[in-house]
């Protein structure tokens, strides 16, 4: 199943995906492949079994291989024919579209391709309305209790494309794209789903090939403030830094933010970084059970783990100044708790890193 819309490239099958399909193929029963876009009920079957002209079974080893392909050319380019036809992408209700025909997979061997950026914005699960901060657990357990997710008992669930866009949809920095992948994981596991996983294999993304217009998910950027006397403040949101919750470790995917605030600086310094200084001050929310102590030294702790990722960008670019980090505890003692209960949207805002120079 591929949703197709405009602000992600033209489905296509992976490596990965075509492998996966080859397997199929190459089993002893065979099967076959049945190809939707999200919002429509119209299938394209391709049977992956090679096949002789009399409907047989091949067994003849070097024809049955060339027949696979065929099979597996066909099949590719029917997913790459998939375009939306709606605006907005609800792919909750497309996973449950595409599965309700077969019903429980417990006792069959079913495996659900969703082919897809997972940047839904319709249904049940808008993401232009929830933080890249949610807690998976606090999602999965929201859309339960509401009856939406969808039936997988059984299935073996493959998602490829997450994260990639295309069009007007802007690029999401890999800590975001970790995060959307935790979402859908989280949602397949609670499903019922007998696995789930990600194809993060090569494919050849095209243009898409879809033309209605689509709602675009803003993704936050690093946010850069002229101050007084030359000195300029980086804003830098933890959903950029990735930051798991209640930890320090600055995780491998915010190199690519720390290398852009550290681009940023380069080309500001001029001539004057041996008379410039960054100062960098780590915030948090205050969580239910979190102290004004813990909370300071969680900041302080993040702060060093970005003075320290930062000082070693730097020196890359053959740059060495003074960096000292701070700790500010909770946000500008404001308070994530509104009307008794924890707002993780305020909670969002409150958890960021700032840095001075």
């Amino acid at each position: 199943m591929a949703t197709g819309t405009a602000t992600e490239p033209m489905p296509t099958l992976s490596d990965g995906s075509r492998e996966t399909l080859r397997g199929i193929a190459e089993s002893e029963s065979g099967g076959k492949a049945n190809i939707l876009e999200s919002e429509s009920s119209n299938r394209t079957v391709v049977d992956l079994t090679p096949r002789r002209g009399n409907g047989q079974v091949e067994h003849n080893e070097l024809r049955k291989k060339e027949l696979i392909e065929e099979n597996l050319d066909e099949a590719t380019d029917a997913v790459s024919s998939l375009k939306a036809s709606a605006a907005g992408m609800d792919l909750l209700e497309g996973i449950s579209l595409a599965v309700h025909p077969y019903g429980d997979a417990t006792n069959t061997q079913r495996t659900l391709m969703v082919i897809s950026s997972g940047l839904s914005t319709r249904g049940a699960l808008d993401l232009r309305q929830v933080t890249w901060q949610k807690d998976v657990k606090e999602l999965v357990k929201e859309l339960k209790s509401r009856d939406l997710l969808p039936p997988l008992p059984g299935w073996r669930v493959i998602f490829s494309g997450l994260g990639e866009t295309a069009g007007g949809q802007p690029t999401l920095p890999q800590p975001i794209r970790n995060t959307l992948e935790r979402y859908w994981l989280g949602i397949c596991t609670a499903s019922g789903a007998q696995s789930c996983s990600v194809d993060n294999s090569s494919r050849d993304e095209q243009p898409p090939r879809a033309t209605v217009s689509q709602p675009i998910i803003p993704v936050e950027e690093v946010v850069s403030v002229r101050g007084p006397h030359g000195k300029r403040k980086l804003i830098v949101s933890d959903s950029l830094l990735g930051f798991a919750g209640d930890s320090a470790v600055l995780p491998p995917s915010a190199s690519s933010t720390v290398e852009s605030v550290a681009d940023k600086m380069v080309t500001q310094f001029g001539q004057d970084q041996q008379k410039s200084a960054i100062k960098v001050t780590g915030y948090t929310a205050d969580p239910p059970g979190s102290t004004i102590a813990g909370c300071k030294r969680l900041s302080k702790q993040r702060a060093d783990a970005v003075a320290e990722a930062l000082d070693k960008a730097l020196r890359e670019h053959g740059i060495s100044v003074r960096i000292t980090a701070d700790g500010g505890g909770i946000f500008k003692e404001t308070s994530s708790i509104r009307n008794g209960k924890f707002d993780e949207n305020q909670a969002a805002k409150m958890r960021r890193v700032e840095i001075l120079y």
